[in-house]
């Protein structure tokens, strides 16, 4: 949980059309880490007048006394107390910056950290040796190329940064590694450019690690400039990976950036059904119908989207649908352990869809309970056949992917059939 910080600043809004009544005034900014942020504005009622307010900025400004400048977006007014104090619940928090909107080209320079990125990729900074009764620690701070790294459209480069950090003190030694996002760009990109590559990125990392994963702290500058601009938002929790991945970075670190580029080239087909599964990777709250239909409805989404027609025949029912699918991965071993039924699978999609009564003729194959659950679970492993299929690896590529993956304790954990 992080802790609660607080700022307190004289506040304004840019926009002349828009701004507090007496144009500045004192308050204070709360940061809360995982929940809202807000800001308090506070009025002199001796003043003589009544403050007022809108009931959203799409930007305020402030400073603090010691010089720190802060730009907050998207502030909604949530609380009136007495007309003498407003408070506002914030979006995203800049901190360094005067900013007029997300949109505005303003930085070459984006550093994103998460706290699992070393666990998928890293380079190996620091070593321990031990002889009789001394043990060494070599700290390597050299500069390094980059871990991987990959050239987007438009003069953008994306790549992972291995970052070694160290303090030594009398009577301390510490040293930590960490893996960045990192990417820059020619000339200036607004932030919400910035976040919209991060969030491909999130998304490409849950699936590669099988486990929802977000960033914990974004960071922005330019060229020749030493200090680093903050971006605060509700940082989402990610999930411990385990180590375990999907798509084995050690093994597959050649294939790595043409990944990220057909990624980012199919990314506006493929975030829905991606954004399914990663929700489906969440088990903090019981398993039911809905968990079964986004699953369904994906790999419906995911064929007519990028499969159907390649032979010259329009597919619609989502039956042969499926039957495509499982021909096409008919080599994939893990999926093979799976058996799929495609009329199992289709009859419960259409019973839940639908709301179909439990004695429709229709639907007398459709499955509940736990068998519905392992259902699931199957089409967890052909959707990500499917989206392996899609980043451009090959068979052999899948089935090394699928390998002692957390798609084979899938496999492994389904019940022995009769």
């Amino acid at each position: 949980m992080t802790e609660p910080k607080t700022y307190t600043a004289v506040w304004w809004v840019p926009d002349e059309s828009r701004r507090f009544s007496d144009k500045q005034h004192v308050g204070t900014l709360t940061y809360n880490g995982e929940s809202h942020s807000t800001l308090e504005v506070y009025f002199d009622r001796l003043q003589g007048s009544i403050f007022c307010a809108y009931e959203n900025y799409e930007v305020i400004w402030g400073q603090s006394a010691g010089g720190q400048v802060f730009t907050l977006f998207n502030a909604v007014l949530v609380k009136q107390e007495n007309f003498s104090k407003v408070v506002f619940d914030v979006n995203f928090i800049l901190i360094g910056a005067h900013i007029k909107s997300l949109e505005e080209p303003c930085f070459d320079t984006c550093v994103s950290s998460f706290p699992y990125l070393k666990h998928w990729a890293m380079s190996q900074r620091f070593t321990e040796e031990s002889k009789d009764d001394i043990v060494s620690f070599h700290l390597d701070i050299g500069k390094r190329e980059p871990i991987t790294s990959v050239n987007f459209e438009n003069g953008v480069r994306a790549y992972l940064w291995g970052q070694l950090s160290y303090h030594l003190s009398r009577f301390e030694l510490s040293a930590k590694q960490t893996t960045n996002f990192n990417i820059e760009v020619e000339g200036k990109t607004s932030i919400q450019g910035y976040l919209s590559l991060i969030s491909e990125f999130s998304q490409f990392f849950s699936i590669a690690v099988f486990s929802p994963q977000y960033p914990n702290e974004v960071k922005f500058k330019n060229k020749g400039q030493e200090q680093y601009v903050s971006l605060l938002y509700k940082v989402q929790p990610s999930t411990d990976p385990r180590f375990i991945s999907l798509i084995k970075f050690d093994k597959l670190r050649n294939r790595i950036p043409d990944m990220l580029e057909k990624w980012h080239s199919e990314h506006e087909q493929v975030a829905p059904i991606a954004n399914y599964l990663i929700r489906s990777l969440r088990y903090d709250t019981p398993f039911d119908t809905p968990d079964f239909l986004i699953i369904a409805h994906a790999l419906d989404g995911y064929f007519k989207r990028f499969v159907n027609k390649k032979d010259g025949k329009d597919t619609r029912k989502y039956k042969d649908g499926i039957d495509k699918l499982l021909k096409q991965f008919k080599d994939v071993e893990l999926l093979r352990k799976c058996k799929i039924d495609s009329e199992v699978l289709t009859q419960s999609r259409d019973k839940y869809s639908h709301l179909l009564p439990d004695d429709d003729e229709k639907n007398k194959r459709a499955v509940e309970g736990k068998d519905l659950y392992w259902l699931t679970q199957k089409c967890k492993v052909l959707l990500s056949c499917c989206i392996l299929d899609l980043l451009g690896l090959t068979t052999e590529e899948i089935n090394l992917c699928c390998n002692q993956s957390p798609l084979g304790f899938i496999v492994n954990s389904l019940p022995i059939e009769p």
